[in-house]
């Protein structure tokens, strides 16, 4: 009854997890490769396993399809849910490797949490407005955990900006083609077409050297399958049982777990302005599962 009740928050739960501790895989893999050889591995190698597993599951893509939907209208959209997923991950990328923050481009990164509810009110997705509440929470608390300094915005921010607002856009796409479509098989193409757009700009903009992609390839393979397989495929499941403000909320824990990464892994420090951040983020995330409404009447 409890995983049933929270199947959507807990399976978002874990694709955060694994989010957060990819940035670690992430951090290590740039040493060896570029970040469109990277991505073109991780994406290639996940679409790829996640083809092959919707090949054994005994569901046809035309169960899930309305009379108003067409299966080109469903193509079309995973389509557009590939490059929205291939452009977050590439101006991620290249705004951190101008400003030289990770943590200052976490942050903004973050803000996909905003931005998620605005789109949905151009789509007739409002939230609560105690949500603003939680949201507000949420981002002081990432603040406190990625910027540790002056902040000023510059030309790697505003890239990492439009990142934000691509996966937004990846979070929104999701939850309008969601009902008509397997999960497996909507992550299995989401990230063909990402793989197939970074290996593209693979070979036109970085010089591929196998030697390094062999080094880089533990970093590569965590990605490929904690972060693709398993992540992303949780993240359109979760989403079915969970509204999107909600669910960009959830999957913002993503920092929490990349410090206590970076902590656990790399040996960074963990300070009282790190914890005060985790705990407010901690907080919004479970205040905006509860309905204290129905909670004081019972």
């Amino acid at each position: 009854m409890f995983f049933k009740k929270f199947k959507g928050p807990l399976l978002l739960l874990i694709t955060a997890f694994f989010w957060g501790t990819t940035f670690v895989a992430q951090s290590l893999g740039s040493n060896h490769v570029g970040a469109f050889t990277y991505n073109a591995g991780r994406f290639i190698i996940t679409g790829v396993i996640l083809l092959i597993v919707s090949l054994f599951r005994k569901r046809n893509i035309k169960e899930y399809i309305p009379s108003s939907k067409s299966v080109k209208w469903i193509f079309i959209m995973a389509i557009f849910v590939g490059v929205a997923l291939f452009m977050g991950s590439t101006f991620q990328q290249l705004g951190i490797n101008i400003t030289k923050s990770p943590s200052k481009s976490g942050f903004i990164s973050s803000l996909y949490m905003v931005i998620v509810p605005i789109i949905g009110y151009f789509i007739k997705k409002k939230p609560k407005p105690i949500i603003w509440l939680y949201l507000g929470l949420a981002i002081v608390g990432s603040y406190l955990i990625s910027v540790t300094g002056y902040f000023k915005l510059e030309l790697g921010d505003i890239l990492t900006l439009i990142c934000a607002l691509m996966f937004a856009v990846q979070i929104t796409l999701v939850d309008i083609i969601n009902p008509h479509i397997d999960s497996v098989k909507l992550s299995a193409m989401q990230f063909i077409v990402a793989g197939i757009l970074s290996f593209l700009f693979m070979l036109f903009t970085e010089k591929v050297n196998f030697y390094n992609i062999y080094l880089a390839l533990p970093a590569i393979l965590y990605a490929a399958i904690f972060s693709g397989c398993i992540a992303y495929t949780f993240q359109i499941i979760g989403q079915k049982y969970t509204e999107p403000t909600i669910a960009s909320m959830i999957m913002s824990l993503e920092s929490v777990f990349a410090l206590f990464g970076g902590v656990i892994i790399l040996k960074e420090e963990l300070t009282l302005r790190l914890i005060i951040g985790c705990i407010l983020i901690f907080i919004s995330v479970v205040c905006a599962q509860i309905d204290f409404k129905k909670l004081f009447k019972k």
